[in-house]
């Protein structure tokens, strides 16, 4: 069974959730500010990065290595675009977290896409 994830154009995704009638986009970066501004890892992971929701808050907030990882590769590209050499180190990976996953060195705070809650 194909992932739905890989059928959604990001345009239609990131539209969708900028929309005023939804508004997640910026309260999801913001929240993802918050938390890095109260933890202060210098590496983190956010697993289902989408094209890079947040990324512009986390180098403003002190965060030298960003891992994202996301099912889809067109997001993947698209991060990649839009916010390399933002970061000092940017990973970015096309993995789906319900499988094989990359092999990423050790991060302080992993944190997953739509819920900015921390795992570790």
């Amino acid at each position: 069974m194909t992932n739905p994830w890989l059928a959604i154009p990001l345009a239609d995704y990131e539209g969708h959730m900028a929309s005023p009638a939804v508004g997640q986009a910026e309260m999801l970066a913001d929240e993802f500010e918050a938390l890095l501004r109260s933890h202060a890892p210098k590496a983190v992971a956010l697993a289902g990065c989408s094209g890079g929701n947040g990324f512009d808050k986390a180098a403003r907030a002190g965060v030298t290595r960003l891992v994202g990882i996301d099912i889809n590769a067109g997001y993947i590209a698209d991060a990649k675009d839009r916010y390399a050499g933002t970061i000092p180190t940017l990973e970015l990976h096309c993995a789906d977290i319900q499988g094989d996953m990359p092999d990423v060195q050790p991060v302080e705070l992993v944190a997953v896409g739509g819920s900015e809650t921390p795992v570790v």
